[in-house]
């Protein structure tokens, strides 16, 4: 299948790299080493993890967090360690502001890391564990975004297991 992706809402000097990865059959989770991963889908997750999102992302971005995940379109994804979130990233549900997507495709993106975890595999194992259960959920194609001049990003992702470069 050929897919022609554009680059519409990004700045010529911040080139984007873009990943794809065809997921055909099941994978298994990789060990994570500190902390519980979180996958938030709707609102038993949203109540069971409204308090660490508080602390760490502030209550208005708590707030913003859970109307996202309400919207049905975005899912949350990351490790607790504590009372507090170390890594968190979303999965979107067919669609992109960077590029065209099919609709029952997912796009990950918009990671973070605090920056005392940083460095220890957290974010590409929280990657490869929200693909694992977005696969058993039916979905099977994942792209994932980077800027091309950030190569601990494109080390990360490749690690998570992505390989193929469309763009």
């Amino acid at each position: 299948m050929e897919i022609e992706l554009h680059v519409t809402n990004a700045p010529a000097d911040d080139a984007m790299l873009v990943y794809r990865m065809d997921v055909t059959e099941p994978l298994s989770e990789p060990p994570l080493s500190k902390g519980e991963f979180v996958f938030v889908r709707g609102i038993t997750g949203i109540s069971a993890n409204f308090m660490a999102w508080g602390r760490t992302l502030g209550w208005p971005g708590a707030v913003k967090t859970a109307l996202k995940v309400l919207s049905g379109k975005r899912l949350f994804f990351g490790v607790k360690s504590g009372n507090s979130m170390v890594q968190s990233g979303w999965a979107n549900i067919g669609f992109c502001r960077h590029y065209v997507i099919e609709s029952d495709s997912i796009v990950l993106g918009e990671l973070w890391t605090a920056p005392e975890h940083r460095g220890k595999g957290l974010a590409s194992v929280a990657l490869r564990r929200v693909i694992v259960r977005l696969h058993d959920c039916g979905f099977k194609r994942f792209y994932i975004d980077t800027k091309l001049d950030n190569p601990a990003s494109q080390r990360m992702i490749e690690k998570a297991g992505f390989s193929n470069r469309i763009q």
